[in-house]
């Protein structure tokens, strides 16, 4: 079960992650209101996120409430749980590193392939086609092949999409259960 501490500290690990990408190089603090939506925070909670980093000293704040920029202690602690992602880190002693990278925003991810556990999970992942996805997949297959000359591709990458064609007809000739 997952205690409010842990929900917390989670919460300003994802701020302090993205405090440290957009501030580390120095220059001007960010508002972490800005960073509120990319970390997966309503306002109130990036707000109680950066005073948790204040008081742990993992962020320089200034005179306007809710500014930040990474610090050295900051950055340490991010690159330390970058190293040892299964590990909890000193400055977050409950928490696991296991941030997706938010530069692609996935959105609505339906038969996606991407998941995220804490240390010692166990994931599995099935995607179920219905008889009309497999016809399209199969058609898509066998179109692209018919006209894979049209692309006039260099021989090297050619011989790769034949055989990436070749895996995909294979996947699909495999009988149903």
């Amino acid at each position: 079960m997952v205690t409010d501490s842990q929900k917390s500290q989670s919460k300003a690990l994802r701020l302090l992650k993205g405090i440290y990408d957009q501030t580390r190089s120095g220059g001007d603090p960010i508002f972490v209101a800005e960073l509120a939506e990319a970390a997966g925070l309503t306002e109130p909670e990036s707000e109680a996120a950066w005073r948790y980093l204040k008081d742990k000293c993992l962020i320089q704040t200034f005179n306007i409430d809710y500014t930040a920029r990474i610090n050295a202690a900051g950055i340490h602690a991010i690159e330390d749980a970058k190293s040892h992602p299964d590990q909890p880190i000193h400055a977050f002693p409950s928490v696991t590193y296991n941030i997706v990278n938010n530069t692609t925003n996935i959105g609505k991810a339906t038969n996606s392939t991407a998941q995220q556990a804490g240390p010692q999970a166990t994931q599995n992942h099935s995607i179920v086609y219905s008889a009309q996805e497999r016809a399209d997949l199969e058609r898509l297959a066998r179109e692209f092949a018919e006209h894979l000359h049209e692309l006039q591709l260099d021989p090297s990458a050619n011989q790769k999409a034949k055989a990436q064609l070749a895996t995909i007809q294979a996947q699909l000739s495999v009988s149903v259960v």
